[in-house]
């Protein structure tokens, strides 16, 4: 190797491949891969809502919105997206600045490229939506306890919390798990006498300020408690008091954990892929010879499965993967660790996770060659096709679509999808009775609002917006037979 391609290797190839990669996975095709989801939708309307406003499930959309406000210039959809790889980017940056104080240059790019590639972090980066900045402000958290634990100022502590707190404003479960995890750590250190009492206390001051958007909004706006128990709701398991749901619903955890972690199937098929998650996510921490361990690198790994616990401890059931995001970042770091051990057979124990890791996302990678648009862009020739004058829209749906160029050729009165009685109700409102068309949201009960309509459901296409666990929703173009009876009120 001569001199100019060691010195690119050493200092630029590293953390440029994983950046290249990075951008290359993000880029291609953002415009048009999926249809906007509803929590996109959601982002988007609380942009015009006065600070502090709240909104829906116990966040405050603060950070999201102002950051969204500092690009001016970006003001349609699906433009915002660029904004979410921009920051995601960064959060890279962070992220390999990070690994850099705890791995070789190797182990760091491998990590890094890792993050690039990982399905999870392509996907949350390709579509805008609070949860969006979770590794953007996870990985500024992650570099800060870096730089701490090799010696760094002890101010680095309280501005950990401070950026750990505003990241909770925006995505509360899985920044709340790691920094959880984290105070349990400060505090066997102050027990220890290793960390002032003081020091915590900045932190947990530090913590409170960034967090005032949140805690305004549960004490005013939202309701914690209430938000807490939807969150039963949305794992089909309803309680009526705040328990550990892991502990009896385990599957909940193991689900969306395994396909975190391997997403081989979008069908959610994951019952066979359970075991070699669970086998990935373990072998690093296996994989190191603890009676030799720096002190610094069983920390991390503390801290990391330290977070993974407290996950399945939460009340809130882990119905998304992106719960799971601060373990995640924290499990990429404890596995780029693992690459640099002394013992070879444990370095090839590691770069066998970190394949099977890559080659699960690979595996899944396909699928952001999507071109949603082009699944709708037959509508406006078929409402002229079919000479419709009225197509009814769920008020859902209606949101996700409008972003589209497709709602254009025929009126599309919207009906509110609460129950299939007032389903029923708002499509009689329109005078037009030959409707062969209805557009609504997952969640809309068409079946029974078609018996009582009097109508016929002939076919139905389906085209999802958020294919995550447990909350897989998009839109349903529903044909029916033409002419809808006048029914009875």
């Amino acid at each position: 190797m001569n001199k100019k391609t060691s010195r690119w290797w050493n200092y630029w190839a590293p953390v440029v491949v994983p950046a290249a990669v990075f951008l290359a996975l993000r880029l291609y095709n953002i415009r048009q891969w999926l249809l906007a989801n509803l929590d996109e939708v959601a982002l988007m309307n609380n942009l015009t809502l006065p600070i502090f406003s709240g909104g829906y499930g116990s966040t405050t959309f603060f950070p999201a919105v102002q950051i969204t406000n500092w690009f001016p210039f970006i003001t349609t959809f699906p433009e915002f997206r660029f904004i979410g790889v921009l920051f995601n980017a960064v959060g890279l940056l962070f992220f390999f600045a990070g690994l850099r104080t705890f791995c070789s240059r190797s182990a760091s790019c491998i990590g890094a490229l890792l993050f690039s590639l990982h399905w999870y972090l392509v996907y949350i980066s390709r579509i805008y939506e609070i949860a969006t900045f979770i590794p953007f402000f996870f990985s500024i958290v992650f570099f800060l306890f870096c730089r701490w634990v090799h010696g760094g100022s002890s101010r680095l502590l309280p501005a950990l919390f401070f950026i750990g707190g505003i990241g909770l404003n925006c995505y509360a479960p899985p920044m709340a798990y790691g920094l959880v995890a984290l105070w349990l750590i400060l505090i066997y250190k102050a027990v220890k006498k290793q960390l002032s009492w003081t020091l915590f206390a900045a932190c947990m001051l530090a913590f409170a300020v960034a967090s005032l958007p949140f805690l305004y909004v549960q004490a005013y706006v939202g309701n914690f408690f209430r938000d807490v128990l939807y969150n039963y709701n949305m794992a089909g398991a309803t309680q009526s008091r705040i328990l550990p749901i892991h502990l009896t619903s385990p599957s909940i955890f193991f689900k969306t954990l395994t396909e975190l972690m391997t997403f081989l199937d979008i069908e959610h098929k994951w019952q066979s892929f359970a075991l070699p998650a669970v086998l990935v996510i373990i072998a690093p921490f296996a994989g190191f010879p603890w009676g030799r361990t720096e002190k610094n690198t069983k920390v991390l790994v503390l801290w990391a499965y330290g977070t993974l616990a407290i996950t399945f401890v939460s009340p809130v059931a882990a119905y998304l993967q992106g719960h799971f995001t601060g373990f995640l970042i924290l499990y990429l770091a404890v596995l780029s660790c693992a690459l640099d051990a002394p013992s070879v057979p444990r370095r090839w124990l590691a770069r066998g996770c970190a394949i099977a890791l890559a080659a699960g996302s690979i595996y899944w990678m396909p699928i952001i060659q999507q071109d949603q648009y082009r699944e709708v862009e037959w509508l406006p020739s078929y409402i002229q096709k079919e000479r419709l004058s009225s197509v009814p829209i769920s008020d859902g749906a209606y949101l996700v679509l409008r972003h589209t160029p497709f709602l254009q050729g025929a009126r599309f009165p919207v009906f509110i999808c609460q129950n299939a009685e007032k389903i029923r109700d708002d499509i009689l409102q329109d005078p037009d009775r030959n409707q062969r068309l209805i557009i609504a949201t997952f969640d809309c009960n068409m079946k029974d609002a078609m018996k009582l309509l009097g109508g016929t459901i002939l076919k139905d296409k389906k085209i999802i917006t958020l294919p995550e666990t447990y909350t897989e929703n998009g839109i349903v173009f529903y044909f029916v037979e033409p002419g809808l009876p006048q029914a009875p009120h």
